[in-house]
């Protein structure tokens, strides 16, 4: 059986196409979203507790409440869970709050051990000597010598590219787990095997517009003399940019879960 395909650009134009009808389905649940991210992006370490917690909450009932839209004739939970603003907590929540449970860890493990052998390369490269204490990648970048800055250049970017195809293969999870009964983890992997570059691609196709906005919002505060200005532009952007991402993403990700499924069947 042939591996089943999807369109990049299909999906994202699906994506938007979900966005426009149905964002404000869970406007409220998004509104908490984006005020936690503020509070997260502070800093300070209680209020980045409090803010990573609550946006994580908040994204899980605006999810479900999407995926029960977009996956409703695939035996997604009914509609009449959701609430009005999104504020809701039914079994798909549970369910999602699992996944994502799941997922995280895989995630901690991966970068663990990631950091762990990018560090053993760092100390190889200096000559045995230990990392010094600082508290920033910036500070510690600047700390490092030339050849142990290239292997923490390239680390990173192998990180970041690792977590990007992990978080592809795991992808079909939650609108799995939304259509089907049970908590569906590894057993989405069979749906993506082929596929993690192009549902890469389109998070970062996604994203991108976002990420544009975030570069240019901070370099405003540059521009203006200003870098409180800039602070209060970025945090503008990612605010606004809540509402768009996520039924955008979750628009794309059902759409490419009907393809899959669909092909998996054949």
């Amino acid at each position: 059986m042939a591996q089943a395909r999807f369109s990049i650009r299909e999906a994202v134009a699906e994506g938007f196409a979900f966005w426009r009808t149905h964002w404000r389905k869970a406007v409220g649940a998004l509104a908490v979203a984006a005020v936690a991210s503020s509070l997260a992006a502070t800093g300070q370490p209680t209020l980045v507790f409090i803010g990573a917690g609550g946006e994580f909450l908040a994204l899980l009932m605006a999810h479900a409440v999407y995926y029960r839209i977009a996956l409703a004739d695939l035996g997604a939970e009914s509609t009449a869970v959701n609430r009005p603003l999104g504020f809701q907590w039914g079994a798909l929540e549970g369910r999602l709050f699992l996944v994502n449970l799941l997922i995280g860890i895989i995630f901690l493990v991966m970068m663990i051990v990631a950091m762990f052998l990018m560090f053993v390369l760092i100390a190889a490269v200096s000559d045995g000597a230990p990392p010094p204490q600082v508290q920033t990648l910036p500070e510690l970048y600047a700390a490092l010598g030339g050849q142990a800055r290239l292997v923490l250049t390239i680390g990173m970017v192998v990180i970041l590219a690792s977590m990007l195809l992990i978080w592809a293969r795991f992808s079909m999870a939650a609108p799995m787990t939304a259509a089907r009964n049970g908590v569906n983890v590894f057993s989405t992997l069979p749906l993506t095997r082929g596929v993690a570059l192009r549902l890469a691609a389109v998070w970062l196709v996604v994203r991108a517009p976002v990420f544009l906005l975030l570069i240019l919002a901070q370099q405003f505060g540059v521009v203006v003399g200003d870098p409180a200005s800039g602070v209060l532009a970025t945090l503008a952007v990612g605010v606004i940019g809540v509402f768009f991402i996520q039924p955008i993403l979750v628009g794309a990700m059902a759409h490419i879960y009907r393809k899959l499924s669909a092909g998996s069947r054949v």
